[in-house]
This record gives C-alpha cells, sequence and structure tokens, in this order.
C-alpha cells in the first residue's frame, strides 16, 4: 500500500513546476524574440535550386520579331526620337544576321532638327513575372550624349519596379552597373532606404540608396574596374545572367572565355538545365527579406535602347566631370557630326528566358 502526500508537499510541487513553467515559457518567449530580431536584421533567404527550361529565343535573323517598336520622343525628358519598326530598318537603325543583332543611332549629318537625333527603342512582345534572362552583349554603346539601357520593366519609368540590366552614360567610364529601383508609395520608398539589404561578391561596395531620379530609387552594384563601352567592348563584351524568383534577384556576369559549360549547353537548345547554383557567388544579389519590394516587380518586359541627353546623361557631373565631353549635352548634340556616334550602338549574339519547372 503506498503512502500518501501530505497536501503541503503537494502545493510545493505545484508552486515549483509552475515556477519552472512559467521561467521556461519566458525563455521561449525571449528565444522567438531574438530569433525574430536576428531574421529580420540578418535573415538571407534559401536559393534552392530550380530546374529551368528554355521558353523564349531572341536570336538569329528574326532576332527583332520578337520586340516591338516603340515610337515617339524619350519619356526620360531626352533628345531622342525613337522610329517606328519600318523607318527603323529604313534608317538601317535595327538589323540581323544569323549571328547577331544591332540597334543603332541614326548617324547622317542632314537631320532636320539638329537637337533631336533619331535611335530606336524596342520593347519585347512577351511579358514576364519571373524566370532566368540570358543576355549575350558582344557591343554596349558608348559616346558623348548618348544614355543607353538595357532593363526588364514596365514601359513607363517610375510606374513599377525595373531591372537595369546593363547601361551607361556618355563614355561609360563609371564601370558596370547592375541596379534594382522601384517608385515610392505614399511617402515612403520600397528600396533606396536604410532596411533595404544587397550585396555584391566585387570588390566594389553596393550603394543602396542609389537615386539618380526622385521618382525611382533603389541599390545599385558597380564594380571599380570599367567594363562598359570601350572596355567591355575591347574583351568582346560578356554575357549576363539575370535570376528573377520569389527568394530574390541576382545577377552574374561572365566573360566570354569563362562562361559557363551548361548555360552555353542550354542556350543552344539543348534539353540541359541551367544550373545557376554551379555559377558561384552572383555579382548582384538583392535578397527578398524584410522590404517588400517584390510586389512592384510584375508584367515587365525586354527593353532596350538608346537615347540622347535628357536626366543624367546632360548632368554637369555626368557630362563634364566623369566624361570629360566638351561643352554641354544638348550643345555637342547639336554640334556634333552624325560619325561622332559611330560607337553608339548594341550588337547582340541573343537573348534567351527560362522558366522554373518542377
Amino acid at each position: 500500500m503506498s503512502a500518501s502526500i501530505p497536501l503541503s508537499e503537494k502545493r510545493e510541487w505545484r508552486r515549483i513546476v509552475g515556477t519552472v513553467g512559467g521561467v521556461l515559457l519566458t525563455l521561449l518567449i525571449i528565444g522567438g524574440i531574438v530569433v525574430l530580431a536576428i531574421r529580420g536584421a540578418n535573415w538571407y533567404p534559401n536559393y534552392s535550386t530550380l530546374n529551368y527550361i528554355l521558353t523564349g529565343r531572341f536570336a538569329g535573323e528574326d532576332f527583332f520579331d520578337g520586340f516591338d517598336y516603340y515610337q515617339g520622343h524619350d519619356v526620360a525628358l531626352g533628345s531622342a526620337r525613337y522610329a517606328n519598326q519600318a523607318d527603323a530598318r529604313r534608317l538601317n537603325l535595327t538589323y540581323a544576321s544569323v549571328n547577331s543583332a544591332v540597334l543603332r543611332v541614326d548617324m547622317r549629318d542632314d537631320i532636320a532638327m539638329p537637337d533631336v537625333r533619331t535611335s530606336a527603342r524596342i520593347e519585347s512582345k512577351t511579358v514576364h513575372n519571373r524566370g532566368l534572362f540570358v543576355f549575350d552583349i558582344r557591343h554596349a554603346p558608348y559616346g558623348c550624349a548618348t544614355w543607353s539601357t538595357l532593363r526588364i520593366s514596365t514601359r513607363d519609368l517610375g510606374d513599377r519596379g525595373q531591372i537595369d540590366v546593363i547601361g551607361g552614360v556618355n563614355l561609360n567610364n563609371a564601370g558596370r552597373q547592375v541596379a534594382l529601383r522601384t517608385p515610392p508609395r505614399g511617402n515612403q520608398a520600397i528600396l533606396g532606404s536604410a532596411d533595404w539589404k544587397c550585396y555584391s561578391s566585387s570588390e566594389s561596395d553596393p550603394d543602396p540608396v542609389f537615386s539618380d531620379r526622385e521618382d525611382m530609387r533603389g541599390c545599385r552594384v558597380t564594380e571599380r574596374e570599367p567594363m562598359n563601352g570601350a572596355a567591355f567592348n575591347k574583351r568582346g563584351g560578356g554575357v549576363i545572367a539575370v535570376e528573377w524568383r520569389v527568394e530574390g534577384i541576382r545577377a552574374w556576369l561572365f566573360q566570354r572565355h569563362a562562361v559557363p559549360a551548361d548555360l552555353s549547353n542550354a542556350v543552344k537548345g539543348s534539353m540541359t538545365s541551367p544550373n545557376v547554383t554551379s555559377w558561384g557567388e552572383a555579382f548582384a544579389d538583392f535578397p527578398y527579406t524584410d522590404c517588400d519590394y517584390m510586389s512592384q516587380f510584375k508584367s515587365s518586359k525586354i527593353i532596350v535602347n538608346i537615347g540622347f541627353c535628357g536626366e543624367l546623361p546632360g548632368l554637369a557631373q555626368a557630362f563634364d566631370d566623369e566624361s570629360k565631353c566638351p561643352g554641354s549635352c544638348q550643345q555637342y548634340l547639336s554640334s556634333q557630326p552624325g560619325s561622332a556616334y559611330s560607337e553608339a550602338y548594341w550588337e547582340f549574339g541573343g537573348f534567351w528566358v527560362f522558366q522554373p519547372y518542377r
């Protein structure tokens, strides 16, 4: 027959158990708060391996068939007049061969308005919301008064977020840049704040509060060594891969001799899936953490153009201080012959778009 426990001892045990339980609960709560705080400050998403399949190809003689031509004046307050498809072909602003596609500016001397020069701007017919984008760039434009961009965005600047894949102003001697930017919502910028985090594997520190437009702020990653313009072209250009997924947006820049074999095989139409995890650390990394920027990236197109002057190239810092271009941007554009823009052209080996599948 078991001995009974006195009532006083039962109460003491209940008090001890209650005290220990309360301490454990407090520790759990504190631990949870600490974990959330650490996650908020340092959390990094899991870029797990995705299998990709080729869904879009822009290459060969039909490169431009996958694009619409934007006609009209530059929406970035520049001095370019963009030609429609018929005029672009007539003026030889866009043309393609089996090996490459070229988009360039009008080099004629006898233009009707010397302060406005004709160029081309194309936008992919396909709208994208995610994917792996591969750009084979053989020649990037440069020259005083020029402003070239290759980006993934909506048509209108300031409407939604945009991915600046590559681009530059004037002589493009400020280094190779990849940037993400979004318009503000109300009085708060989605990107371009101290809470926004972006990373770079290059020697250059990323600029998390980058803004060359008050209505479009974001994060920019720039290589210290100039890789646009003449230096980039002298090396034969390169290949840029941009991965846009739920966990974030990343970009890799490959010199032509260092393109991963799996990527080369994938763009050739083989059944090989590009193995992003084997490419090493991304040059630019914009993880989706505490900053809700991903909602601003949707329904985007691949857009390519070459403009003149405008908000950025015409700034004294960009035109005179950095590029050492003479006079002002508008004066240069009005006085120079067409031959001054002999290097103002894009040449592409092709674009390829992959989508993930399970």
